[in-house]
């Protein structure tokens, strides 16, 4: 053949391949309504652009699930191998592929699944199973993924699916290919692709998402989303040997007796990355049945987390689909106060509603809440029990065998306080986990000592016959309330009384009310500080040796003095015995330690200091103690001089305002003593620190005064006295600094004496 048939064979041939390319590759358009659908996906439906990677690495472990179904049975069509998903990075180009030898796709497959949006080819699979009366447990091995290969758009502008399906040969490859934009793609027959079996999906990435062609950027976000996907996945950069990413065990799908402690600790401290690294308290691994299934392994932590700000939180529960991290705390899984338990929850069949971050607040997410709670409180409750029971017939200085649950109060007791606030349906169940010192239960020995802490259910259960009240004081110093005036009458009698010390805890009471006991006895909550204290099914009131008369006038002496000091009434204590007075708040007006504590949050607000400067108080007075009866005493005293000679209506309006005739300066400073010591023991802040201190130091020098009074005659001869031992102990101090420095002296002759001993000692060596 010579050179022009050649030429013209060469030209035939090469018309010919132009002409079979042509035949083999197809170019599509996206129907309009598509293209716009296209758009909002991309731009609308995600919120983060990271997910991208989730989701085809979720489509390749879908394909891959296809295959191994089938393997299993139709084995003589699916060859054996490792079913694995490889990622390669090439930074050089930008680019990121991603690749599975899963189930794959033949030409029409691959126009129908990438051509049609919310078309899936999962579903597909699904109903030919169905079709062929295969059981519904094959739906357990597949995923749903819905549009989420479309999300590869967010970071490519360029995207190319090569693939081949697992019933034909290697050289039935076909390409799809689209650019951002377009609104179109082509289809095409590659032959020469090199995939056995499988789909690669190569993404030709964006200028400004160059991170995701890199080697860290991509292991956190398998790391982030698909660490416990049922195949392996390997990473390889520019062309490095393949490293896998997912080792960790997907623990929660296995049985609970083929798991050993030491494995629930160790995936605790992995999942949760706590940098303590401390073990769980305790767990629970179970599956829920009903309106969904899932299964779950949730931890009770043994500390409370450590994050400075809020974003450094580590999120509570993990919620996967399929394996498929989709989210974390999501809104309406667990309500607030049980945000402390860490875990993971994984549903099959959870509805991802088009994209898998669109399932907040479903009605599947609440119902795996529930669950959730559900076994969470019985649990606790389990813990409480078995710590209860340790504690019974416990010798003095044995410790119990099993303090979990005072542990885990320690840490997390105010979350249960403000589940008792918040969560109303499941408020018994937690009132009955809440413990508190009280007068009853010994003094703890540590911050973690069962002992010391006693529930609602042990405190009703050894009441006195015709108590209907369960008392408590509130303060921020379990001490300081051991010893508060408030308690005397009722610890004389043998009364129980609950410390109240954590901030949540007298809102707690006070949005209960009440208690109902196991047999439906209704216990009204009584604090202590408060006016309204119900003690009248103790013994009779007690009498007093102070005449009606003279407890009248002090009284009326007090409040007129105090009035403009939001003092309402000044009444006769049935509480004290020991101390002299104590300040109330009355009604419904904030106690003592409610306003230390709206105090120390309100920041200097001048409307909220407004309002503590106008609540009202009552002085309650012991009329026996010592104080009080003498200053009745001195007012009377006072009062009969000063009212010599007055009618009887003038008597009665000096009676109604004593201060108006007594005006005695002493008198004035005693009772202002009195009234700002019971401030300060009932709680309350000095108003006025600089009148308290003047009047202290004005009792002080009188008292001072009435003890020498009749020894300032003979006090010259006491200071020629003093005078006199004073020149003693000055000739003392000489005389010892003179003996400090011989002693001196002393010292440097020892120093010669030792220098001469080690010349002896050098003539004795050379000799």
């Amino acid at each position: 053949m010579n050179g022009k048939s050649l030429c013209v064979l060469a030209i035939v041939i090469s018309l010919l391949s132009v002409a079979f390319c042509e035949e083999a590759s197809e170019k599509h358009e996206f129907q309009a309504e598509v293209s716009s659908l296209m758009n909002i996906l991309v731009h609308s439906l995600y919120s983060e652009k990271e997910v991208f990677l989730r989701e085809l690495l979720s489509n390749a472990a879908d394909a891959l699930d296809k295959l191994h179904y089938l393997s299993l049975t139709e084995p003589e069509k699916v060859e054996k191998g490792e079913l694995a998903i490889h990622i390669d990075i090439d930074t050089a180009n930008n680019r990121l592929v991603i690749e599975d030898n899963g189930i794959g796709m033949t030409r029409d497959e691959l126009s129908h699944a990438l051509g049609t949006i919310a078309e899936s080819g999962t579903k597909r699979f699904i109903q030919s199973l169905r079709d062929k009366e295969v059981g519904a447990s094959a739906n357990d091995l597949i995923g749903q993924f819905g549009v989420g290969f479309y999300s590869a758009f967010l970071a490519a502008h360029t995207v190319t699916v090569e693939t081949v399906s697992y019933t034909e040969s290697e050289a039935s490859c076909h390409t799809w290919e689209s650019v951002a934009d377009t609104g179109s793609y082509t289809i095409a027959h590659t032959p020469d692709c090199g995939i056995e079996r499988g789909t690669r999906i190569t993404l030709h990435l964006r200028d400004d998402a160059r991170e995701y062609a890199t080697e860290y950027r991509v292991k956190m976000l398998v790391g982030t989303y698909s660490e416990f996907l049922a195949f392996p996945i390997y990473l390889s950069t520019d062309g490095k040997p393949y490293d896998r990413l997912n080792t960790k065990p997907v623990l929660w799908r296995r049985q609970p007796s083929d798991i050993t402690d030491e494995e629930y600790n160790q995936f605790f401290k992995d999942t949760v990355k706590d940098s303590r690294q401390q073990d769980p308290l305790n767990w629970m691994h179970f599956t829920g049945e009903g309106d969904v299934t899932f299964s779950s392994l949730v931890y009770i932590p043994s500390e409370a987390p450590i994050h400075i700000k809020e974003e450094d939180k580590a999120p509570s529960l993990k919620v996967y689909a399929k394996r498929v991290f989709i989210g974390a705390d999501m809104n309406g899984l667990l309500p607030q106060w049980a945000s402390f338990v860490r875990g993971i929850i994984d549903c099959d069949d959870i509805d991802l509603n088009v994209s898998r971050e669109m399932v907040q607040g479903s009605r599947q997410v609440r119902a795996i809440g529930r669950k959730i709670v559900f076994n969470l409180l019985n649990r606790l409750n389990k813990m409480a029990q078995a710590v209860d029971a340790a504690l019974i017939g416990l010798e003095e200085g044995e410790e119990p065998q099993d303090q979990d649950f005072y542990t885990f109060y320690f840490h997390f007791a105010k979350n249960l306080k403000l589940g008792v606030i918040q969560d109303e349906a499941r408020r018994p169940k937690l009132l009955n986990l809440l413990r508190y010192p009280s007068t009853h239960a010994p003094v703890a020995r540590d911050i973690i000592d069962g002992r010391s802490m006693v529930s609602f259910e042990d405190y009703v259960a050894r009441a006195p016959e015709g108590q209907k009240s369960i008392y408590y004081a509130a303060g921020e110093n379990l001490d300081a309330l051991r010893r508060s005036p408030f308690l005397e009458r009722l610890t004389a009698l043998g009364v129980e009384v609950l410390f109240l010390t954590d901030s949540l805890d007298e809102y707690v009471v006070q949005n209960l009310r009440m208690y109902t006991d196991e047999d439906g006895n209704n216990w009204h909550f009584s604090n202590v500080a408060k006016e309204a204290v119900d003690l009248s099914f103790l013994e009779e009131a007690p009498t007093h040796t102070l005449p009606e008369g003279l407890v009248a006038l002090v009284s009326n002496y007090l409040l007129d003095l105090l009035e403009n000091r939001k003092v309402e009434r000044v009444a006769v204590s049935q509480r004290l015995t020991d101390s002299a007075a104590v300040v109330v708040s009355p009604g419904l007006a904030l106690s003592a330690n409610q306003q230390r504590i709206m105090r120390s949050q309100t920041m200097n607000d001048v409307r909220m200091m407004s309002i503590f400067e106008n609540m009202k108080r009552v002085l309650e007075i012991n009329v026996d103690h010592p104080v009080v009866t003498n200053l009745a005493y001195k007012t009377a005293l006072l009062f009969t001089e000063a009212t010599e000679g007055m009618n009887d209506e003038e008597k009665a309006d000096a009676l109604r305002h004593p201060l108006s005739v007594v005006r005695d300066e002493t008198l004035l400073a005693e009772a202002d003593v009195l009234y700002e010591t019971a401030m300060v023991q009932s709680g309350f802040p000095i108003e006025d620190a600089m009148r308290y201190s003047n009047s202290v130091y004005q009792l002080l020098g009188q008292n001072l005064v009435y003890q020498v009074r009749d020894k300032v005659d003979g006090m010259a001869d006491i200071d020629a006295a003093l005078l006199e031992t004073m020149a003693i102990i000055e000739e003392q101090d000489k005389a010892d600094e003179e003996e400090e420095v011989v002693d001196e002296d002393i010292i440097v002759g020892d120093d010669e004496f030792e220098e001469v001993y080690e010349e002896a000692d050098l003539a004795h060596d050379e000799l």
